[in-house]
């Protein structure tokens, strides 16, 4: 079974919809969590799941099991009194399916610990992957091109030009991308599961970040709107932030032009999640520097610990300045967060209406994506598991 056969099915769905609307996951402390920031807990946990599920994928090549592997993660999602223990459990289950796999009796032995340390090496690093996230509008240029730096951003004159007027009125960078954008000559991958999807869900970043982020002081601005491709609730959101800061008639109709023709440009409103898959050899990231290290100390110390020093995000945001042909790579499309959302399991229902649609989106938007924060969060965290882990373990 293929990654998007995978995410398409009932059960996956129904896991992933349960992730996001769950309301207790509000009072979770994490351990990284900003101690103001408390409306992204549940996007980051669909997040994570997602990666874990992309692991078990990786790890044994679409096997059946996966359904299996769902449910008892599922399990522990909804056991598990706080994202520590969560994580805990979840990095057990794939050390787990490792051990059922080659049908080994325990965990517990050196031998043992360093066959399922070998497999998941051989599995998920040598032969595993690297990921790009891209606006599924560009999906038949990537397979025809191949990956490589693009020239700039669409609009990049009314960017300057939009960014200048609201600097007048108190909000820098209005699009959260560097100034001198245009000299980029680089694009980057990442060996995090969980940063691709969630990139996935807002790509491209400029645009979510103008359209979604909020630069009142106040929430009052819909932070899910660009999540949900949502043309009426982004407009909203900017004539909200034009208004509120005053801008002139003029200038509130140049952002606003700017808006619908790059909402038009890259087809926003059919947008759905595509991740680029390419094979870790391909851009020399299929061994791990510290293997034998890690190896040599696994007597002393937890499976889980071990495990996660090998699966662990190593290269969150890697920098690639050659081009990636089209054969070597693989595009997966994923569920829209709008599908997540509003997803009821075995539903045999007529088509929605888009007004209705659109209304039974904001009665379940349970809590808005920071997407300034929840970024910030994967970037403190990926590679952290085995910290976490240590922690725990009281592992010096």
């Amino acid at each position: 079974m293929t990654l998007p056969e995978l995410f398409e099915t009932d059960q996956i769905l129904n896991f992933l919809h349960n992730v996001l609307v769950k309301q207790d996951l509000k009072k979770d402390d994490l351990p990284f969590r900003h101690s103001k920031a408390t409306s992204y807990v549940n996007q980051y946990y669909l997040c994570v799941v997602v990666e874990f599920l992309i692991k078990y994928h990786i790890l044994h090549q679409g096997s059946q099991d996966i359904f299996s592997f769902a449910s008892q993660l599922e399990q522990v999602f909804q056991t598990s009194p706080n994202y520590k223990t969560f994580l805990i459990q979840s990095n057990r289950l794939l050390a787990t399916s490792i051990q059922q796999k080659l049908q080994l009796s325990d965990q517990l032995s050196v031998e043992n610990k360093k066959k399922i340390l070998a497999y998941a090496y051989e599995h998920y690093i040598q032969n595993g992957y690297c990921f790009h996230s891209i606006p599924s509008s560009l999906e038949d240029v990537i397979k025809k091109d191949g990956l490589s730096k693009k020239e700039g951003y669409p609009l990049s004159d009314q960017i300057i030009k939009i960014d200048h007027i609201f600097e007048k009125y108190g909000i820098d960078n209005i699009f959260g991308i560097e100034p001198e954008f245009q000299k980029k000559e680089y694009f980057e991958i990442t060996d995090s599961p969980s940063m691709a999807f969630f990139h996935a869900l807002e790509t491209p970043m400029y645009f979510c970040y103008f359209t979604s982020y909020s630069n009142l002081e106040d929430d009052s601005m819909n932070q899910d709107a660009y999540y949900l491709k949502s043309m009426e609730l982004c407009s909203n959101n900017i004539e909200l932030l034009c208004n509120k800061k005053g801008l002139t008639d003029q200038e509130k109709d140049t952002v606003m032009n700017y808006f619908h023709e790059q909402w038009k440009l890259l087809d926003a409103s059919n947008l759905v999640p595509m991740i680029v898959l390419m094979k870790r050899k391909v851009v020399g990231r299929d061994f791990l520097k510290d293997y034998d290290e890690i190896m040599k100390y696994c007597d002393e110390q937890d499976i889980i610990y071990s495990l996660s020093k090998i699966m662990d995000s190593r290269y969150p945001n890697d920098r690639r300045y050659t081009k990636i042909i089209p054969a070597e790579l693989e595009i997966c499309k994923f569920p829209s967060y709008e599908r997540i959302m509003t997803y009821e399991k075995n539903a045999e229902k007529p088509p929605v209406p888009q007004e209705k649609q659109e209304e039974k989106i904001k009665k379940n938007n349970h809590g808005y994506a920071d997407v300034i924060a929840l970024s910030g969060i994967l970037m403190i965290t990926l590679g952290l598991t085995w910290i976490l882990v240590s922690i725990y373990f009281n592992i010096q």
